[in-house]
């Protein structure tokens, strides 16, 4: 058992620590269990987009556009 980063693992599951009192009252020791990630399922979301064009023309140069999204300088396909 071993403390990282406020965070302690034990029996599987991962807890924040936080630490209050001083040396004349006592100290609290607090763990409190963290919510567990879970990737999203399915692993996809819908995003809505707007593309708003501000010309001198009320005409749009393109009828449509298409938005790639990014993660980490990758695209997502």
């Amino acid at each position: 058992v071993g403390e990282k980063s406020y965070a302690i693992q034990l029996v599987g599951k991962w807890y924040g620590v936080s630490y209050t009192g001083n040396m004349k009252d006592g100290f609290t020791i607090t763990n409190k269990e963290k919510t567990p990630w879970t990737p999203m399922i399915p692993p996809t979301r819908n995003i809505k987009v707007t593309k708003n064009w501000k010309l001198l023309t009320a005409e749009k140069p393109v009828d449509k556009i298409e938005v790639e999204l990014y993660k980490d300088g990758v695209a997502t396909g």
